[in-house]
């Protein structure tokens, strides 16, 4: 990223903080607001992990809008499948890959 790069960065996401302190935007809002100021820049959001943040927490609501969640990562006992849906989902016991394939924990 250039040295300008940084600098639309600080602008978009400064801009997102002084509505903030207005009531105008949301967290949720605000991340989203940086999020999307380092993708115009170059960032690959895929990159990002959301597993040090609270389950509640407006990054990871930022972060979901976007694609990024924490995967399941449940394997299948007999095949090398391993859950691709969100940590968390429902039900618990039923897992689906990449490749479509799903199966229920015994």
């Amino acid at each position: 990223m250039s040295w300008t790069g940084g600098s639309r960065i600080f602008a978009s996401v400064s801009d997102a903080i002084l509505e903030r302190e207005t009531d105008q935007i949301s967290e949720k809002d605000l991340f989203k607001a940086l999020i999307t100021a380092l993708k115009n820049e170059g960032w690959d959001v895929a990159e990002a992990e959301v597993g040090g943040f609270d389950e509640d927490s407006p990054v990871r609501e930022a972060l979901r809008e976007f694609g990024v969640v924490e995967i399941c990562g449940a394997e299948h006992e007999a095949e090398p499948w391993q859950c691709e849906e969100e940590n968390g989902h429902y039900p618990a016991t039923r897992h689906k890959n990449y490749q479509g394939h799903t199966w229920k924990e015994i």
